[in-house]
């Protein structure tokens, strides 16, 4: 399984997207908190039926040196403004409920990840 990772890149100064590899070993919370640097997520669905979710710190706003991001996806009609560090994954119904999954390929991600648009707003004081 694979996310989508975009975050600042202090040292250089400018935005960075990677594909990462889901840690099997880690539980997920864990994983997102690592991967994210924060205590708290919060989780955004998009998609058509809300089969994206984009992950994200909490408190990203509250942060000094964050990026700040509109993010456009062709299923909603106004952008989103997230801050900080974003993960983005795949959803997929369990018995129990709604289980955020990475994508099963890179090839899956970057097809979802072309319908996006994330424009740079500003960093956080």
């Amino acid at each position: 399984m694979y996310f989508f990772k975009l975050f600042f890149n202090e040292e250089e100064g400018i935005t960075q997207a990677d594909i990462i590899p889901y840690d099997i070993k880690m539980k997920k919370l864990e994983y997102f908190y690592k991967n994210i640097r924060c205590d708290y997520i919060d989780v955004v669905d998009v998609g058509e039926d809300g089969e994206i979710s984009i992950i994200c710190d909490d408190e990203g706003l509250l942060k000094s040196g964050n990026i700040v991001m509109d993010i456009h996806h062709e299923s909603i009609h106004e952008p989103l403004s997230l801050a900080g560090t974003l993960l983005v994954g795949k959803n997929i119904q369990e018995s129990d409920g709604i289980e955020i999954e990475g994508f099963r390929s890179q090839i899956e991600l970057m097809n979802e990840i072309k319908k996006f648009k994330f424009e740079v707003r500003g960093i956080t004081k």
